[in-house]
């Protein structure tokens, strides 16, 4: 139960965290 409930937060943050990638991906292409 714990494991599976961490597991699954953590992929949560690695989504979350590529997403905030992919969304200002563009973002500093345009400043750099």
């Amino acid at each position: 139960m714990f494991c599976a409930g961490v597991r699954e937060s953590f992929s949560n943050i690695n989504h979350y965290v590529y997403w905030v990638f992919v969304g200002n991906s563009e973002l500093i292409s345009e400043e750099f």
